[in-house]
């Protein structure tokens, strides 16, 4: 897949249903109601980027960033 315009439609391509994970964000003080936050699993992701460059055609990396937490980075080549 060399053409970037092909490259960028697949890579811009909704997610399925079974791909994408709820969490409950930001609550009331009274933890009644709650904000719905929806995230793509790290799977899908990887599956992503595995079918377009294939298995070795990407990497992350990770460093450590404001003590306790991580940074990701993805790398195309």
């Amino acid at each position: 897949m060399d053409n970037v315009k092909e490259i960028m439609a697949k890579l811009q391509e909704p997610f399925l249903p079974d791909e994408i994970e709820w969490r409950i964000g930001s609550t009331n003080k009274e933890k009644t109601r709650g904000l719905a936050l929806a995230y793509v699993t790290n799977r899908a992701i990887q599956n992503r980027l595995d079918n377009i460059f294939g298995c070795s055609g990407w990497k992350n990396e990770y460093r450590e960033w404001r003590g306790n937490s991580q940074l990701c980075g993805i790398s195309i080549k």
